[in-house]
């Protein structure tokens, strides 16, 4: 869904980028995100996301300070496949093509 690109400001906020098919559709799924952090997932609330710039800008339940945030830099941004939106014939999600030969 988007991965963590940088911490932003002192607060323990987080720049992130958006790999949804439009950018701003991962606002619609900003209750409930799971960071990939060192090959585990760890579940975070979002307590706020803004549009800063062209950039989006989440604040995470837990993470009060740039240092934490910067713990989550290169983190790749997941969801739940059961939230994900069902996909037309001939369309799929990027994870269905992990771990196929090709």
């Amino acid at each position: 869904m988007g991965s963590i690109a940088k911490s932003y400001g002192v607060k323990g906020w987080i720049k992130v980028n958006s790999y949804t098919n439009q950018r701003c559709n991962i606002i619609d799924y900003s209750r409930l995100w799971i960071l990939e952090i060192k090959g585990k997932n760890i579940y975070f609330k979002v307590k706020r996301i803004r549009l800063v710039h062209r950039f989006f800008i989440v604040q995470l339940y837990g993470i009060k300070t740039c240092e934490k945030a910067k713990t989550l830099i290169g983190s790749l941004i997941k969801l739940q496949k059961k939230l994900l939106p069902n996909l037309q014939k001939g369309e799929y999600y990027l994870y269905q093509f992990k771990n196929l030969r090709v």
